[in-house]
Parts: structure tokens; sequence; C-alpha cells
């Protein structure tokens, strides 16, 4: 949690400084313009379902701050999808195992 907690401020702080310089090349149809459009639409669950994909649980906390996600949402859901990966995750996969 504190290591996408940092990656999310630093995605956040990177927007500012892009904002700051490049504002007027990001527009819609170029990838930085779907990546934020994707993640205003669907971020909640990006989120949550992301913390199950080993790649794409590296860059998505990034991806998120970049995107201006509100952090209070962020959170939320990175937090729930962090409980099912800690606790669900593993006794799922335990129960299935044969004895």
């Amino acid at each position: 949690m504190t290591g996408d907690s940092l990656g999310y401020a630093l995605g956040n702080q990177c927007k500012r400084r892009r904002n700051a310089r490049l504002a007027h090349r990001v527009r819609p149809d170029n990838p930085i313009g779907r990546a934020q459009a994707f993640l205003t639409r669907h971020g909640g669950t990006a989120v949550g379902t992301g913390r199950f994909i080993g790649f794409v649980r590296t860059f998505l906390p990034f991806a998120a701050g970049a995107s201006g996600m509100p952090y209070r949402r962020f959170f939320l859901y990175n937090a729930v999808a962090s409980l099912v990966w800690g606790f669900g995750w593993p006794s799922a996969t335990s129960s299935a195992r044969p004895s």
C-alpha cells in the first residue's frame, strides 16, 4: 500500500509538470489522452483488478496519479483490492490444493 501511494504521488507530481510543459500536446487521440480517458471512466475497476495482474500492478498507481484520479478513490479501491489479495487469494488457493 505504501509503494502504491508513493507511485500515485510520483504520477501526480509528473502530471503537474507535464501539464505545465506539454498541455498543448495531450490530445484525446494520443496514448496519454487515451490512458487518461480510460482511467477517468474505469479508474476504480482498473485499480481493483490491476492488483491481480502482475505487470499492471507495477505501473497502475503511477498512471492513476498522472491521470488525475482523486486520491481518496484510488486509496479506497487499492485498500479493498489489497485486502482481497492478501487474505482472499491465499485462502482460496490453499483450499483448492489437495490434502
